[in-house]
């Protein structure tokens, strides 16, 4: 009797099972058989935080093949009761387990007689359902959800580049610190990897993630462009990882950048080795396994400036609804548009007042350029998080339910925005990558 056959026939004997013990061990122990699971795989009535989830399943395979097997788990009702379900529990169990590290994918929902799968989108901050049947015999939904719960994830291409982005805008004060930290860590949430240099030599970026620019010597950008051995040039010695435990890679800048490219300290000479020196370096960062570099810059039109249009992939420009914002962008679009593409502009420090829609299209119509339709609002959280040198991720984990959550749903969905724009735009894959690793069942 195959794997298939055997099934149905459990679900021909489930038929007049009133237990919820039968359907864990008729229905759910067959249907983990048939989807390859065996004993060793899974772990009954686990306790997750003040709960149990009755099947907590995970394969492991060996750490040679670099894959993992999707974990689940499966919460089992009684025969009796519908598959209405409490999604605060649901969300509850998946929230817990994400901060344990543990990497869940999937959530099943049982009663013996219907089946619902649901996944838990960190990216969007909500839980969907993937599938649904209310006659479990079908062997085409079962095919579905082997499928679904055995899928090796997405990985990146080898024909895809590391795309350098510079968040640029010729206007002080309209957000571009706080958009380039929060598109990299919004980014970074979705598990691709990331990396922000910092060019401005205020080195706000820098303090925002937690790093004190005169604590970086010999290892920050002034250092890799003042090092003279070639082996002291090496992007990857001054990187920061992980600084501040913000999931982002730093590579930090301090007030001395300004002397370094100031055209009136330096020779004519010097200055183009050192210009040609930084382009080579934002170069070098394409070959260090990175899937967006993020440049912050200035607000003048500099040295830093010339080498992020000779480097970058694309522009994304902050900006608020000001009239010297304004004002300002009606020249930078007329300066980039023949020479560089311009991804899109982002509305910055919104009033909770103002229709996002309509400040949305008067740009487009004003300036015919893409703007992104979401737009982030002016809120005090962005602000203390910045000020702490943390993320907006890292403020919505430690003061969950506060406007932080708000603000980080608003980022999440501007990089939904951003991938899809940049799919369009040079038909990069901008599927979701999963972590590797995996923690043992």
């Amino acid at each position: 009797m195959n794997l298939s056959e055997f099934w149905k026939k459990q679900i021909k004997i489930s038929a007049k099972s009133l237990s919820k013990t039968e359907v864990e061990t008729k229905i759910v122990a067959s249907l983990l058989y048939y989807l390859g699971y065996q004993n060793s795989d899974w772990r009954q009535g686990l306790t997750i935080g003040e709960s149990q989830v009755d099947f907590f399943v995970g394969k492991q395979l060996p750490e040679e093949t670099n894959q993992k097997q999707p974990t689940f788990f499966i919460l089992v009702k009684d025969p009796s009761e519908g598959l209405s379900l409490d999604f605060y529990k649901l969300e509850y169990f998946f929230r817990y387990l994400q901060n344990s590290r543990l990497l869940i994918d999937y959530a099943l929902i049982t009663n013996g007689k219907e089946l619902k799968v649901y996944n838990f989108n960190k990216g969007l901050d909500q839980i969907e359902q993937k599938l649904s049947t209310q006659e479990l015999g079908e062997e085409s939904f079962l095919t579905q959800v082997k499928e679904l719960l055995q899928k090796n994830p997405p990985t990146k291409k080898e024909t895809d580049k590391t795309q350098i982005i510079s968040i640029y805008t010729n206007k002080g004060g309209v957000g571009k610190t706080t958009t380039c930290l929060n598109l990299a860590a919004s980014l970074q949430e979705q598990n691709y990897k990331t990396l922000i240099i910092d060019l401005d030599a205020q080195s706000n970026l820098t303090l925002a993630m937690g790093v004190y620019p005169p604590s970086t010597q010999g290892k920050n950008v002034v250092n890799l462009l003042n090092q003279s051995p070639q082996s002291e040039q090496n992007l990857k010695r001054h990187i920061w990882t992980n600084p501040n435990r913000n999931k982002v890679d730093l590579l930090p800048c301090n007030l001395d950048l300004a002397r370094t490219l100031n055209s009136e300290i330096c020779t004519k000479t010097d200055l183009e080795l050192k210009k040609s020196l930084l382009q080579e370096k934002i170069e070098e960062a394409r070959t260090l396994s990175y899937d967006f570099v993020f440049l912050d810059l200035p607000a003048w039109m500099g040295v830093c400036y010339e080498v992020a249009l000779e480097c970058s992939d694309y522009f994304v420009i902050p900006t608020d609804l000001k009239p010297f914002s304004l004002y300002g962008l009606t020249h930078l679009t007329e300066e980039l548009k023949d020479r560089i593409e311009i991804l899109g502009l982002v509305i910055n420090n919104l009033d909770l007042s103002v229709n996002s829609a309509k400040a949305v299209s008067g740009l487009k119509k004003d300036f015919q350029v893409n703007v992104f339709e979401q737009v982030i609002y002016s809120r005090n959280s962005l602000v203390t998080s910045t000020s702490l040198g943390k993320t907006i991720f890292q403020q919505r984990e430690e003061r969950r339910g506060n406007t932080a959550s708000i603000s980080a749903l608003e980022y999440l969905r501007l990089s939904l925005e951003f991938l899809k724009a940049l799919q369009e735009k040079s038909g990069r894959s901008t599927l979701k990558r999963e972590a590797s690793n995996s923690i043992p069942v």
